[in-house]
Formats: C-alpha cells, sequence, structure tokens
C-alpha cells in the first residue's frame, strides 16, 4: 500500500499517463497483498485537482469469495466519455493481469509461492478494525509515519480513519468491506485528490468486473504505456521501462 501511494503521488504530473504508469509499477516487485475475501463490489469516485485543472476518476473494485479482485479506473473526459481504462485482475493463484481496455493490450504475471505467502501475511484485519496485518504487526509500525486518527463512520459504514506523514494522505478503512478505503485525501500535482465513496454491496460481485481480458493481446510494460502515450499524445521514455520489461518477463507465467 505505501509503495503504490508514494508512487501515486511522485508520478502525480503525468495527468493522464498516470494511472497505467502507476499499475505497470505496482506490478512489478514486492507482491500486492489481496485483500481479505469479504465479497464485495464497491464504487470510487476520485476527483484530482491540480496545476493543469481537474480530473474525474470513476473506481470499480470487486472482491470474489476466493479472494480474486478488480480494479477497473476510468478516467473521464471532458465530453463525458472514457478517456482512459483500465483493469487490474489477481486470482488466488497469483496470476495478475493488468489490461488497457481501449488498447485491447493487457500484460499477465504471476507471483512466486513467496510473493503469496507475503501477501497473505499482509492482509489489514477486519477484527483489529484494519489497524493490525494478518501476522500480528501494527500498520504504524510497518508504514512508520502513520498515525491512526480514530473511529468514524461514513455512508452507513463504520470507519477507522489513519494518516500517512510523507507525503500527507489521509484514508479511512472500512472493516465491513474488507478494509476497502472509502475516503481518501492526497496531495495532486500541486494541488490535492479526494477519493469518496458512491456505492457499495456485501456479496459477490458482476462476473463482468473479471472478464473482457482473455482475448486481448499480451504486450510488454513499454509497449503497454506507448500505446496509451500515443492516444494521449503525450510521449514516453520508453528507457525508463527496461527494467519493468525484464520483470515482466522473467514473472510470466
Amino acid at each position: 500500500m505505501l509503495k503504490t501511494l508514494r508512487v501515486r503521488y511522485l508520478l502525480a504530473a503525468n495527468g493522464l499517463l498516470l494511472l497505467a504508469v502507476l499499475l505497470v509499477r505496482a506490478s512489478q516487485g514486492s507482491a500486492i497483498a489481496p485483500v481479505p475475501a469479504v465479497p464485495r463490489q464497491v464504487e470510487i469516485q476520485e476527483i484530482s485537482t491540480g496545476k493543469d485543472g481537474s480530473v474525474l476518476t470513476h473506481h470499480a473494485l470487486a472482491t470474489r469469495s476466493d479472494g480474486a479482485t478488480s480494479m477497473t479506473s476510468t478516467i473521464i473526459g471532458s465530453d463525458g466519455a472514457a478517456a482512459e481504462r483500465q483493469r487490474y485482475l489477481t486470482f488466488p493463484d497469483g496470476r495478475r493481469v493488468i489490461a488497457d481496455m481501449l488498447a485491447n493490450n493487457k500484460m499477465t504475471t504471476k507471483m512466486t509461492p513467496e510473493q503469496l505467502r507475503g501477501a497473505a501475511s499482509k492482509r489489514l484485519s477486519t477484527a483489529s478494525k484494519c489497524q493490525k496485518y494478518a501476522d500480528g504487526s501494527d500498520i504504524r509500525e510497518t508504514l512508520g509515519g502513520l498515525d491512526v486518527l480514530g473511529d468514524g463512520e461514513y455512508m452507513g459504514f463504520a470507519v477507522t480513519k489513519v494518516r500517512m506523514r510523507n507525503p500527507n494522505i489521509e484514508m479511512w478503512y472500512a472493516p465491513a468491506l474488507g478494509c476497502e478505503i472509502v475516503y481518501q485525501v492526497a496531495p495532486y500535482d500541486g494541488g490535492t485528490s479526494i477519493k469518496s465513496l458512491k456505492a457499495a454491496r456485501v456479496r459477490e460481485p458482476d462476473a463482468s468486473l473479471f472478464a473482457g481480458t482473455d482475448n486481448m493481446q499480451e504486450v510488454p510494460p513499454s509497449a503497454f504505456v506507448a500505446a496509451i502515450g500515443t492516444r494521449c499524445n503525450r510521449p514516453v521514455n520508453l528507457a525508463h521501462f527496461a527494467e519493468e520489461d525484464r520483470r515482466y518477463y522473467a514473472s510470466r507465467p
């Protein structure tokens, strides 16, 4: 979680490329810890306002009872249509798929057994109100520079409020939703990004949120990001992705 948030903060100036680069970087290196298997479907709205104006993003988050997860993030253009849409899937066997839903491209990798064990140990515990991981460690000890602000309620769900010190990010976890973040305020490109819960249901999510990637073209990270850069008319220095490409090929199923 900390790595993901820091990457998002540091790459904020990349505008529409932010989401794609974030997902590529997050899929490499340390495994992303899956959330507890509380079957659910959550809709989050994110409004990011910076030096170049505002960006509206819709996030559809889903977790199945078998532990599989889906995140579909859609950046909305000025005409109300999808300017960008990526889908990030994880499965209990360790497979991870990042898909560019507009270019019909995807990247598929697989976690090692060691990464899977590490991920399981770092699931946030709902019993601890999202203040401890499954291995018993405290989130304040693990992340460092994080304060637990206390309890509250948001959109009908009990929440645990925490704040990261550097960068200054406030997050509200909902134990009933498997410790999903239902509200967040973070710095963004000289301004602020606010995520807020719009809808949630605690039951098996729609199967469509896990579909649509089987027949996509498999590409390495450099090609994945280059396609988005071309679409957004924002050149990408592909030399920066040489290491990501190497890790991608090393972790293919």
